[in-house]
């Protein structure tokens, strides 16, 4: 457990530098940098669970989807099971995510 923590403290202590190196580059003040990374995280998470989704509803288990995605099986049903749709939608619609990419697929994994 203190190994977990100290990892994620390291961790934070990593991406505050990064954050910091980023603004003064830039020209910005951290908080403006910290802003805009967590906004590319959020909808590369939306764009993450719609694939998840659609995986899903065409058939996929969770547990394959869970190996593809790098993930827990546990996790991938609380994505599907807690998607806001409205949410995705909203994130979506900034047209920050290449929608012109299509995620399809014809079969399952083996």
């Amino acid at each position: 457990m203190f190994i977990q923590q100290e990892e994620k403290t390291k961790k934070q202590l990593r991406r505050t530098w990064i954050e910091e190196a980023l603004a003064e580059k830039l020209g910005v003040i951290q908080q403006t940098v910290n802003i805009s990374i967590s906004d590319i995280r959020a909808r590369q998470k939306a764009g993450r669970n719609i694939i998840i989704i659609r995986l899903n509803r065409l058939g996929w288990t969770q547990e394959q989807i869970a190996e593809i995605a790098g993930m827990t099986q546990g996790r991938v049903a609380q994505i599907i099971n807690n998607t806001n749709f409205s949410e995705i939608n909203n994130l979506l619609s900034t047209r920050s995510i290449d929608s012109s990419r299509t995620y399809t697929t014809n079969s399952k994994p083996s």
